[in-house]
């Protein structure tokens, strides 16, 4: 046994150090050209560069993308923009709904009254955060469907009187 635990790991070692080796390699060959070369130091710029602007102060949140969608899951407790507040939305009616089917299962399964009522609770939570949810929609649809005018400017001439007026 103790032979093939060692086959493995030198296989492992193999794997993650070969590849090294021979760009090691390649790169101390002398029939790199110039635009290879070029390309080479782009690439470890690329590497190396700062992934956000330096305008961002030192204790600027980080973002993970999230699997599920375009948005960028949160890092703090408050969203910062409206893709984030999408992705919290998404992961609070998500877990109201585990929790509503666990809590059924768990009613039915046990038996037990305060199971039951536990989720009646959650089911009641999960309702009324769906109507907070559809509110919010209707009235996101209905602020952009107004028409907002803006008032006129006209440009008029001043008249002589005027003139003599604001001189005055």
């Amino acid at each position: 046994m103790t032979p093939v635990v060692l086959l493995g790991l030198a296989v492992m070692w193999a794997v993650l150090l070969v590849p090294g080796w021979v760009r090691a390699w390649r790169e101390r060959s002398g029939r790199q050209t110039t635009i290879d070369t070029f390309h080479h130091q782009l690439d470890v710029l690329g590497r190396h560069a700062p992934r956000r602007s330096v305008d961002n102060p030192p204790g600027a949140r980080l973002r993970v993308s999230d699997r599920f969608s375009n948005h960028q899951r949160p890092r703090t407790t408050v969203p910062q923009d409206a893709g984030e507040a999408a992705v919290r939305r998404r992961d609070i009616i998500v877990l109201l709904s585990i929790v509503a089917v666990v809590t059924l299962v768990g009613w039915l399964v046990s038996g037990i009254a305060t199971v039951g009522i536990v989720h009646i609770a959650v089911d009641v939570v999960l309702g009324l955060y769906a109507y907070v949810l559809v509110l919010r929609r209707r009235a996101e649809a209905e602020r952009l469907a107004k028409v907002h005018y803006l008032p006129r400017n006209v440009a008029q001439a001043e008249t002589p009187r005027q003139r003599r007026r604001r001189a005055n």
